[in-house]
Parts: structure tokens; C-alpha cells; sequence
């Protein structure tokens, strides 16, 4: 988020945080919202104090979020929405407390959505997407406020296809999201965020429109994806995320084809998942999420292989020399 200041305890609990240490993290946390509680009650007209207040309690929400305790967490999200609105209300000149509310709606609208509340999640996701419009309508030249809208976009396709199955206004999102994106990396082709975000966008879509029969433009859209996961892996070889986002790529592409009788592709791209997968498993073996992926990668080259009449044909393709 953004904000001019930032309270020593918030910054505490936020390194806390980011260093796994969730029991410390939330003490300064509460630590910090006592004394920014107090600064409030003594200077009720200094925004900063509020905005301080608010990101501590935005922040705590996130950690009591991640930790599956979902009351408290909405709580904190709520005080902070409360002080958010506030702020925007009486400082309408000021951007940041517009994008930091429209922060706060996102991240209860992902509690809500997580709880199965898919109708109030998606009423809090419109409103931040409301709010970064404005943003962007009234700072064009801000990529941030264009990123961000694309995260709303995003958010309000997934709930709006898994809650609902409105898939028509599902896929309005999501291409909105990638005409967003899609501009963002033209503009700054130098920061890969942006590229990332548009691949996992156009994966998203392709998932949508499998779903609805349409094959030719979900493949178009899952080799899409592949295509900018393939430049950043091998831009960025020591980020094991645009691997393993590149693997998932191959993967369902792979059923895609599976589904459609053309094994022989399938397995072109079932082998690449299985190889990315093997190699982010040797590299980073104590993380459960890759075993995980391994094994579906391992299940589907087998299943691929008992249905298909001359298995040959599904060779791996040859390892490269150690």
C-alpha cells in the first residue's frame, strides 16, 4: 500500500511477517494500533494518524486472514474500511487514501469470497474496482492505479464464474484485465509483474472458455500464456514461480488436448510440465506445493500412456546431458 509515513510498529510486524514470525508480527501489530488508537483520540485532525491506524489494522487482518482465523480477521478489516472511508470523505484530494480503501474492500472481498460468501464478496470487489476506476480515469499516466484495476477485474471474473457461473460477465472481466495488462507491458516492457499477471490472466480465460465448449480459443489463449512464461522463466531462471505458473500452463493445455484426441500433442506438453516440475522439485525440495504438482504432472503422462494404442509415441523427449 502506499502511504507518506509509516509507524515503527506497523513496519516491525510487517518484517515479521515477511520473515514467517506471525506470533511477533501480530504483536507489534496490536502494540502499534494502541498507540496510533491513542494519537487519534488526541489529534482527531491529523489524517496521517488515521491512515497509520487504518494500515495497521488493514495489515493485522491480512496475518489473521493467513492464519484461517476469519471472525478476527474481518474485524480488522472492517475497522479499517470504517477509517478509510472516513478519510477519502475528508480528503477527496488525496489519491492514496482512495487506492488504500479500495485495498481494504479487495482484501475482504478475498475473505469473504474464501468463506463462501460469494454475493457479499463480489459487492466488495465491485466497490474497489469502482474506486480504482476513478483512479485511473482521473490519473492515466499512473500505472499502479491501471495494475491495480486489473487485480479487481480479475478477482470479480473468478467470483463471478464460481459463485454464480456468470460466465458471460466472467470473461468480460477477464479480458478487460488483459487489455489492461496488456498495455502495461507494452509500456514498461522492463518490469515482468506485468507480464506475469497477463499470463495467469489469459490461463484464466482459457480455463473459462474450455469451460464453455469453445476448445480453439482456449488453446489460443493457454499457448498465450506459455508464451510469456517461457520468456520470463528463462529471463528470470532463479524465480521458481514463473516455472512453476509455466508448468500449470503446459499442464492444462496438455488435458485440453487429452480431451480433444490429440495425444500426441497432450503429451508433448504433459512431458514439459513433468520436466519443469521435476526440476523445481530438486531445486527447492522442501516445498510441499511442488511435490504436489509433480505427482498430478506423474498421473497424467500415466493416464495419457494406459489409453493410448502405441505408447511410442509418447516417448519423453530425450534429456539433455548432465
Amino acid at each position: 500500500e502506499t502511504n507518506h509515513r509509516m509507524s515503527p510498529g506497523t513496519a516491525l510486524g510487517i518484517l515479521f511477517s515477511q520473515l514467517g514470525k506471525a506470533t511477533q508480527a501480530q504483536t507489534e501489530y496490536h502494540a502499534a494500533i494502541a498507540v496510533q488508537d491513542r494519537l487519534v483520540a488526541d489529534f482527531p485532525a491529523v489524517p496521517l494518524y488515521r491512515s497509520d491506524l487504518a494500515r495497521s489494522r488493514n495489515n493485522l487482518g491480512i496475518l489473521l486472514s493467513d492464519q484461517g482465523r476469519a471472525a478476527e480477521a474481518e474485524a480488522e478489516y472492517r475497522a479499517a474500511l470504517a477509517i478509510r472511508e472516513k478519510l477519502t470523505v475528508d480528503c477527496p484530494a488525496v489519491p492514496e487514501y482512495r487506492c488504500n480503501l479500495a485495498n481494504c474492500r479487495g482484501n475482504l472481498g478475498n475473505l469473504l469470497d474464501h468463506l463462501g460468501k460469494r454475493t457479499e464478496a463480489e459487492a466488495e470487489h465491485r466497490a474497489a474496482l469502482a474506486l480504482r476506476q476513478g483512479l485511473v480515469t482521473d490519473f492515466p499516466a499512473v500505472p499502479k492505479y491501471r495494475s491495480d484495476l486489473a487485480i479487481s477485474r480479475n478477482k470479480l471474473g473468478g467470483i463471478l464464474l464460481r459463485g454464480h457461473g456468470r460466465a458471460t460477465e466472467a470473461e468480460a472481466e477477464y479480458r478487460a484485465a488483459i487489455a489492461l495488462l496488456e498495455s502495461l507491458a507494452t509500456d514498461s516492457p522492463a518490469i515482468p509483474d506485468y507480464r506475469a499477471r497477463l499470463a495467469n490472466s489469459r490461463d484464466s480465460l482459457g480455463i473459462l472458455l474450455k469451460g464453455q465448449g469453445s476448445a480453439v480459443e482456449a488453446e489460443a489463449e493457454y499457448r498465450a500464456a506459455i508464451a510469456l512464461l517461457e520468456r520470463l522463466a528463462t529471463d528470470s531462471p532463479t524465480v521458481p514461480n514463473y516455472r512453476s505458473n509455466l508448468a500449470h500452463s503446459r499442464a492444462v493445455l496438455g488435458i485440453l488436448l487429452d480431451d480433444l484426441g490429440r495425444l500426441p500433442e497432450a503429451a508433448t506438453e504433459y512431458w514439459a510440465a513433468l520436466a519443469l516440475r521435476e526440476r523445481l522439485v530438486a531445486d527447492f525440495p522442501t516445498i510441499p506445493a511442488h511435490r504436489s504438482d509433480l505427482a498430478t504432472s506423474r498421473k497424467l503422462v500415466a493416464g495419457l500412456e494406459a489409453k493410448h494404442p502405441r505408447p511410442l509415441e509418447l516417448a519423453p523427449p530425450p534429456r539433455p546431458a548432465k
